[in-house]
Order: structure tokens, then C-alpha cells, then sequence
């Protein structure tokens, strides 16, 4: 009985699988092409057909990227030499013992910044979002507390690796034409995001005490 029963189990498991399996891809060829769909439709709304400079019409990639850069350099301005220094020691701000603010970093204080994170917002360099923190916490703690440690102990020989953002272009108004249609945002690696959530997080209780009220 036993025997003939483990035969006709097996026998209905793959008469499932084979039923299953048209279903499996259909869905998965389906949910592709989808995604296909949105990337391109997304890569054709932000692309920068051309641009439009001193009545100049720029349409070739490295001559809108060069305009792009000297537009909004010029509007960040260049460092130069100070003619003047601050003495804020002479201000009399408060300060903070060691204790307070400059311990290391625990777990649970990284865990609950990551919970804050919204899971929504737009990924940064490496791809990932908050809902990656949240669903690979426990996989990937022990490297993200590592990374902390590091940058806390003033290691950061490798801190180049995620310290960087990429920088994307906005449209004003749906007709962008000019350089000054256009407005950038710094899309950051999600461990830098991290970081300096957890920095905000820890000085937030001390702002009332650091800044003046008026």
C-alpha cells in the first residue's frame, strides 16, 4: 500500500510541475516585458534630446554634458583664499564630553535609523533602497556594522568606494529647452545615506542646546 501510494505522490508531483511550468514562464516572459516597457519609457521621459545654449542647439551627448557642467559650476562658484577667520572659541558655544556624542556605534542605534529610512525613495549609485536594509538586515549586518566601526575608529582608506553620488536632471516644465530649465539632484550610495542618518540621529537630541534660538 505504502509503496504504490509514494508512487502515485510522485507521479502527481510532476504531473503539477509539468502544468505549472507553462504558467511559471508565461508570467515571467509577461512581468519582463513589462519591466522592459517602464525602462524604456522612463529612459525616453529623462532623456536630453537636445539643448539650447547662447541660441546655440546642442544635440551631441559631450557637448550638452560640457554645458550641463559649466552652467551649474559656475553657479556653485570656485574656492578661493579667505581674507578671514573665525574664532569660535571666542563665541562661547557649548560642547559635549566624548561620552555624549563620540561613542561607537551599537547595532540596535544602526537598526532603528533603518527602520526611519523611507523604503520608497529614489536608489542611489549602488541601486539599493531602504527596503533592501530592511529585508537583509540580518545578512548583511555584520558588514554594515564593520563599515561603521571603521569610519568611527577614523579608518576611512576605502570610504572613496561609496562616497560618491550620481547627479541627475530634473525638468522645471514639461518643455525644457534651457540649461536653466533643469535642476540637479545627487542621487548618493545608500551605506553614505546610512551613515549620515545615524550621525543626524545621534546629534539631533542636541540641537536646541548647539543653535540659539534666535
Amino acid at each position: 500500500m505504502f509503496p504504490r501510494f509514494g508512487l502515485f505522490a510522485k507521479n502527481y508531483r510532476e504531473t503539477a510541475v509539468s502544468h505549472h511550468i507553462p504558467c511559471y514562464l508565461a508570467e515571467g516572459e509577461a512581468n519582463t516585458k513589462f519591466f522592459h516597457l517602464q525602462a524604456c519609457h522612463r529612459s525616453r521621459k529623462s532623456h536630453i534630446e537636445r539643448i539650447r545654449v547662447h541660441d546655440v542647439e546642442l544635440s551631441q551627448d559631450e557637448d550638452k554634458a560640457e554645458a550641463f557642467f559649466q552652467h551649474f559650476d559656475a553657479i556653485l562658484g570656485t574656492p578661493r583664499e579667505r581674507s578671514c577667520w573665525l574664532d569660535f572659541s571666542a563665541l562661547n558655544l557649548p560642547s559635549f564630553g566624548n561620552s555624549q556624542l563620540d561613542h561607537c556605534f551599537s547595532e540596535e542605534e544602526v537598526w532603528q535609523t533603518i527602520l526611519s529610512i523611507p523604503t520608497d525613495k529614489a536608489p542611489g549609485s549602488d541601486g539599493f533602497t531602504g527596503v533592501f536594509y530592511r529585508s537583509a538586515w540580518s545578512i548583511i549586518k555584520q558588514d554594515i556594522m564593520r563599515a561603521f566601526q571603521a569610519l568611527w575608529s577614523l579608518d576611512g582608506r576605502r570610504l572613496y568606494l561609496v562616497n560618491q553620488a550620481y547627479i541627475f536632471l530634473l525638468r522645471k516644465k514639461p518643455d525644457a529647452h534651457q540649461l536653466g530649465d533643469f535642476r540637479p539632484i545627487s542621487l548618493i550610495h545608500s551605506f553614505m545615506k546610512l551613515f549620515t542618518k545615524v550621525l543626524a540621529n545621534r546629534l539631533a537630541p542636541y540641537m536646541n542646546e548647539l543653535v540659539c534660538t534666535n
